[in-house]
Order: structure tokens, then C-alpha cells, then sequence
């Protein structure tokens, strides 16, 4: 939470998005809260929607996202079906699943400060 929290100090806007859709969305959103994590939205897929299309959507030029590894790896991952005009704009970090950011610098690069 640290991480999140110095990023935001450093200028970046956190948004989040989760696989839950509906009333589970807005449960993690209160979790969000109630914790006290940086940042104004959570982000989930409305009925027909893909992570492709949220992404799209959002279109944020960091996006972190576990590896997918308990559900067949890398095909799975939320970026890897944005189009490539939109994708080449994202800077894409691919976190270990279930083990967190922590290993992620606390500092982030002057070329994300000013987005």
C-alpha cells in the first residue's frame, strides 16, 4: 500500500480494475475505502465486455498485471489482445501471480511523472 500511496504523491492517477462485475465490484471498491488504497476508481467489465475492452477504455500508460499463471499464462492477460495502436502506448509490468508488487520501485521514472 506504500507503493501505491508514493506513487500517487508522485503524480501518478491510480485506477484499478478487478475481474468482479456488478455488486462483487462494488464490494472490492468499499475494500478499497475502507483500507485506505490511493486512488478515485475501480474499473470492471460490464455484460459482453472483454478486459480488451476495458483497457481500451481506460487506456492508461502504466498497466500492472499478474502473470495469469493458474489460468494459462501470458494468452490470458488483459493487454495481450489491445490493439496495437493503443497497446504500444501502455507500458506493461507483469507481476508474479499472487505475490504482490512489492519488488516494484518505490520511484517511479521521470517519463511517467508527468503523463
Amino acid at each position: 500500500m506504500k507503493i501505491i500511496k508514493g506513487w500517487q504523491e508522485q503524480g501518478a492517477n491510480i485506477v484499478y480494475c478487478t475481474s468482479r462485475k456488478g455488486n462483487q465490484a462494488q464490494n472490492i471498491a468499499s475494500l478499497l475505502k475502507r483500507y485506505g488504497f490511493a486512488g478515485d476508481k475501480l474499473y470492471y467489465r460490464s455484460k459482453g465486455e472483454t478486459y480488451k475492452d476495458v483497457i481500451e477504455k481506460i487506456q492508461p500508460s502504466v498497466l500492472i498485471k499478474d502473470d495469469c499463471k493458474s489460468i494459462g499464462g501470458a494468452w490470458q492477460m488483459c493487454i495481450t489482445k489491445v490493439a496495437p495502436k493503443i497497446k504500444e502506448k501502455i507500458t506493461s509490468i507483469v507481476v508474479r501471480e499472487f505475490k504482490g508488487i512489492d519488488d516494484l520501485p518505490r520511484n517511479l521514472p521521470a517519463r511517467l511523472r508527468d503523463l
